[in-house]
């Protein structure tokens, strides 16, 4: 199984992560939103590749959508399925053999709290397209686009999703709501440790990041993200197509030859 980490110079976690999936026998690719990446020694032999986003830098916040798009790249030109993964993010050997047991059922496995983990067949892709860029302020608001899209826009029969934002909601649970933590202690394993909102917060000395995401949200969906109950209770169409990114890839790879269909007219395909 292919997966790939995101990490933001976070050592302990990335590798605590790299030695549970190398032991499981993942084909493990590493994405990191910082020039530094710090390896150990003994685990370096599980990683096939290491690619550093060039055009962030040591200062910069997150830019989780753009950084997500990129392993979209990079995974389907050769790979059929994959695993996507943040760097604090506690995973075990049960939680995998739990994925690779049910990956024949489903195109999406979600959970348990945005994107921090998720397994994704190259239809989806196909289906939905990319995260919208548009939310790259922060870690905040591109992953539950993302989710909305997925849950109206593709066979919700092939889905299984935990989220527990509160716009969140369960549909077909395989078991990763018990066995993925979210609390902080659970991510909190390097000495100087900030999640990716704590970041975006203290760098920027305020919340307008958020809310700036937020009223982004609200424009294309006509509901804000947070207060406004799950996101299934809100079928409304979004106000605008999506970008029309990396069009030499939806060709080539995606079978697009035109316009690829998430950026036509909106049409909900999912009962």
């Amino acid at each position: 199984m292919v997966c790939w980490i995101l990490t933001f110079n976070r050592p302990r976690a990335l590798n605590r992560q790299i030695e549970v999936f190398g032991k499981d026998g993942c084909d493990i690719h590493v994405m990191s939103n910082h020039p530094l990446v710090q390896i150990e020694r003994h685990l370096r032999p599980y990683v096939r590749e290491v690619v550093v986003n060039t055009l962030g830098d040591a200062e910069s916040t997150a830019y989780t959508t753009r950084s997500w798009n990129a392993m979209f790249l990079k995974t389907f030109k050769q790979h059929e399925e994959a695993i996507f993964v943040q760097d604090d993010t506690l995973i075990t050997q049960e939680v995998l053999q739990l994925v690779r047991a049910h990956a024949n059922q489903f195109d999406l496995i979600w959970g348990p709290a945005g994107d921090q983990f998720w397994y994704m067949k190259k239809l989806i892709l196909r289906q939905v397209g990319f995260f919208d860029e548009r939310f790259s302020t922060g870690a905040f608001c591109g992953d539950a686009d993302f989710l909305k899209r997925v849950w109206f826009q593709c066979d919700q029969s092939r889905l299984s999703i935990v989220e527990k934002h509160d716009f969140g909601f369960l549909h077909q649970d395989i078991g990763l709501s018990q066995m993925i933590p979210t609390d902080v202690r659970s991510k909190a394993v390097d000495d100087a440790y900030v999640n990716q909102h704590q970041e975006c917060q203290q760098k920027s000395g305020n919340d307008l990041w958020m809310q700036y995401a937020q009223e982004l949200f609200l424009n294309k969906w006509g509901h804000r993200l947070n207060g406004t109950g799950p996101l299934i209770d809100h079928p409304a169409p979004p106000r605008w197509t999506e970008l029309f990114l990396y069009p030499w890839f939806t060709k080539k790879y995606l079978g697009h030859a035109g316009l690829p269909p998430w950026c036509r007219p909106y049409e909900r395909t999912a009962t």
